[in-house]
C-alpha cells in the first residue's frame, strides 16, 4: 500500500552531554520497545508512513525496525544524523564510515528512504558559524558532497532518495542537483507564509507518497 500520509518521531538519544543538546526527549532504545513497535504496527494498514529522526549511533536499530515491518515506508530525516562532535569530535573519518556502512545497510531495504538535508546542524561538526564570512557553495559542496552521494549511491539502484524542504536553514547559498553548486544567487529575504505553506504541501506529496523527484538539496537564506 503505498503511504498517503505519515507520523514524524523524533528518537534521538544519548549519554552524552554534547550531544543532549540534539536529542528529543525519546527514552534511550525507543525503537526496538514492545510498546513503541506494537503502536508502530497500525501504520501500514492505515496507509501512514514512518518519519525517523535519530543519530547515526541508533540506526541499527532503524534497519531492525524496517525488517520487522516490510510493508511500512519509513523515511530517514537529516541522512541519518551523521556525527562529529561529543564522542567522535576529532574522528570525522571514523564518524563517516560508521555512518556510511549503517546508511549503506538501510539502503539494502526496499521500505526505506532517506531525506537529503540537515548537514547544517552543529552535530555534524562544520564550524562555517565560527568564521567571520558566511561559506561559499563551493564550500557547502566540499564539506557536504561525501554525505549527499553516499546516500546518493547507496540508493540509487531504487532512486529511493527525496529531497528535504521541510525547513529553511541558515546558509548563504544553494545547492542543487546533487550537491552540485547552483549559479543562482540566493533569496534575500525571508519566504513568506505562502510560499510556506505551498513548500509544506509539496514535501507532502514527496515524501509521504514518495513519489520519485530530482534529487535536490535546498538551503536558502534566513
Amino acid at each position: 500500500m503505498a503511504a498517503s500520509g505519515g507520523i514524524r518521531n523524533g528518537s534521538t538519544w544519548s549519554d552524552d552531554p554534547t550531544l543532549k543538546t540534539f536529542t528529543a526527549g525519546a527514552p534511550k532504545g525507543l525503537l526496538p520497545d514492545k510498546s513503541f513497535r506494537e503502536g508502530f504496527a497500525a501504520l501500514a494498514p492505515l496507509g501512514l508512513a514512518f518519519d525517523g529522526w535519530m543519530f547515526q549511533t541508533q540506526l541499527d536499530d532503524l534497519v531492525d525496525l524496517a525488517r520487522a515491518f516490510p510493508q511500512t515506508t519509513i523515511v530517514l530525516n537529516h541522512v541519518g544524523g551523521p556525527l562529529a562532535i561529543g564522542p567522535y569530535a576529532g574522528k570525522r573519518e571514523e564518524a563517516f564510515t560508521e555512518w556510511r556502512n549503517r546508511i549503506r545497510k538501510i539502503a539494502a531495504l526496499p521500505n526505506t528512504y532517506v531525506k537529503l538535508g540537515g548537514l547544517g546542524m552543529k552535530m555534524i561538526g562544520f564550524t562555517f558559524y565560527e568564521n567571520p564570512e558566511p561559506p561559499s557553495s563551493q564550500d557547502l559542496e566540499k564539506a557536504w558532497r561525501p554525505y549527499i552521494e553516499t546516500c546518493i549511491e547507496a540508493s540509487a539502484r531504487n532512486a529511493r532518495c527525496s529531497r528535504a524542504i521541510s525547513r529553511w536553514t541558515k546558509a548563504p547559498a544553494a545547492i542543487r542537483s546533487c550537491g552540485t553548486p547552483s549559479s543562482a544567487s540566493p533569496p534575500a529575504t525571508r519566504p513568506t507564509r505562502r510560499s510556506r505553506s505551498s513548500v509544506a504541501r509539496q514535501q507532502r506529496r514527496i515524501a509521504w507518497r514518495c513519489e520519485l523527484v530530482p534529487l535536490i538539496v535546498r538551503v536558502t537564506r534566513v
